[in-house]
């Protein structure tokens, strides 16, 4: 025992270098070890550095955070959806032309606990949306080139009905009622979920709705809103949008 405690001494201190390089490189080679484990850990999102939360603790949070914008929206949405038969009306609103249902600020409307029995087919439209803006320029554009032709079509969900002709000659069926229709291309193709521009131009210049009214944007009306067109509408087409039934061209 003694012998070897003499010779290790010795080796030590004749071989002082070779111990500390022998030393950095079990150094380093724990280092290489630890950085493994470590990069391992972060490709797998369990890492942990200092006292923060760990990535796979992030990406959760993250993810909880858009099911929860995803539910608010979603309530926003079905509050808009429902809003008509929750809505409070004054007794007088059914003779109060092209009112917002919606604007509290309106006179025809009030905070008391009587209820309205309307129910709208879609939902109510407060915004006009990027679809709507481009059709109603399109509409205000073609205001002299577009013609109308009234159609004694009536129905319980068809209130006006009009033949529209356009500069090429071309005519489709409008219906404005609680479920606008239009024949065009434009309306097909939205699946009758956004206005065209010849529903929007038989509103404005046939059915006299002012442009800035809440009631243009909707696809979708209550009977009583409906009826409050149908009473506005003059009975006979101005001569300036009248179509006279000539180069008729139906697709």
């Amino acid at each position: 025992m003694n012998l070897a405690e003499v010779v290790h001494a010795s080796w030590s201190k004749r071989d002082k270098m070779n111990m500390s390089l022998l030393d950095a490189a079990y150094a380093d080679a724990c280092d290489n070890v630890q950085l493994e484990v470590d990069y391992k850990a972060f490709r797998d999102g369990v890492s942990c550095i200092g006292t923060g939360p760990s990535m796979l603790d992030k990406k959760r949070n993250a993810t909880a955070n858009q099911l929860k914008l995803a539910k608010t929206l979603g309530e926003e949405l079905t509050r808009e959806d429902i809003t008509d038969k929750d809505r409070t009306v004054a007794p007088s609103e059914s003779a109060v032309p092209f009112t917002t249902p919606h604007d509290r600020h309106n006179a025809s409307v009030m905070s008391g606990p009587r209820k309205s029995s309307q129910a709208r087919p879609g939902r109510y439209r407060t915004a006009r949306s990027k679809h709507f803006n481009d059709r109603l320029e399109k509409a205000k554009q073609e205001k002299d080139s577009l013609k109308a032709e009234h159609v004694n079509k009536n129905s319980i969900h068809c209130g006006l009905s009009y033949t529209i002709s356009t500069s090429q000659c071309k005519t489709y069926q409008v219906c404005i009622g609680t479920q606008h229709t239009c024949e065009c291309p434009d309306f097909a193709k939205s699946r009758g979920k956004d206005l065209c521009k010849h529903i929007i131009w038989t509103l404005l210049y046939i059915c006299k709705i002012p442009e800035n009214n809440a009631t243009l944007q909707q696809v979708s009306l209550t009977d009583d809103e409906l009826q409050r067109i149908v009473a506005n509408t003059p009975k006979e087409i101005s001569n300036s949008f009248r179509w006279d039934g000539k180069n008729k061209k139906s697709l």
